[in-house]
């Protein structure tokens, strides 16, 4: 029998991957949302600021929110009629739900700003929340809801994308210095033969000029003898 912290755990992780957030951010984000106390119900009114205000990094950040987005709205509760017998008059609960209103609009209006500030998908105009690794292109969550375009293909999170990217550019790196540091070897070789071939001429040379000074000698030495 699990308790209701552990169901609760249960069903916040499973949105987590259902957003394909990768082991790591899926740990990460329970952590923080057990911290701040952030129910599974809550966990979808949340908007990107208040992720970004929670600490969660911006790959999960927008798998997150792209997930949440595509979910269906839980329906309303039908608001009963408030009287002064509720503690509340009916000119106050007006105003408080006046006040509600204004602030949904202002924090969807924040979401449609901080979406505009992002990079936007070329086809649907949405969020980008992943990545094709055959087509090296990035793609919404619409494009990973659709499928067809990119049947077949390795389709990764965000943050898996930037893993692999950083992989590619790292390999790239290390590709371009090895190349460097061959061509250094082969310029170095190339001048110890350049050397070595100076240094045996050099001594075909002084070889020479001490068979010439012999020869001379033992002229000299033969002229004297003669005479």
């Amino acid at each position: 029998m699990f308790t209701k912290e552990e169901n609760e755990q249960a069903s916040l992780e499973g949105i987590l991957q259902q957003a394909g957030l990768e082991q790591r951010g899926v740990e990460e984000c329970l952590s923080i949302f057990t911290r701040e106390r952030v129910s599974s119900t809550m966990l979808l009114t949340l908007s990107m600021q208040d992720l970004k205000e929670l600490g969660i990094v911006m790959g999960d950040r927008k798998l997150l929110l792209a997930h949440l987005q595509s979910q269906p709205s839980a329906p309303v509760a039908p608001i009963q009629p408030v009287t002064a017998t509720n503690g509340i008059s009916t000119e106050k609960f007006a105003e408080q739900e006046q006040t509600g209103a204004q602030h949904q609009v202002a924090g969807k209006e924040r979401e449609e700003e901080e979406a505009e500030e992002g990079i936007l998908c070329d086809e649907h105009k949405q969020p980008i929340s992943g990545f094709c690794v055959e087509d090296g292109q990035m793609l919404c969550y619409e494009c990973f809801a659709s499928g067809a375009t990119h049947e077949h293909h390795q389709l990764v999170g965000a943050a898996q994308a930037v893993k692999l990217l950083r992989d590619h550019l790292e390999k790239t790196e290390l590709a371009t210095v090895e190349a460097t540091l061959q061509r250094r070897k082969d310029m170095v070789a190339q001048e110890e033969k350049a050397l070595k071939r100076y240094q045996e001429t050099r001594n075909g040379q002084v070889d020479l000029i001490r068979d010439c000074i012999a020869h001379t000698a033992d002229v000299g030495v033969g002229s004297r003898m003669i005479h």
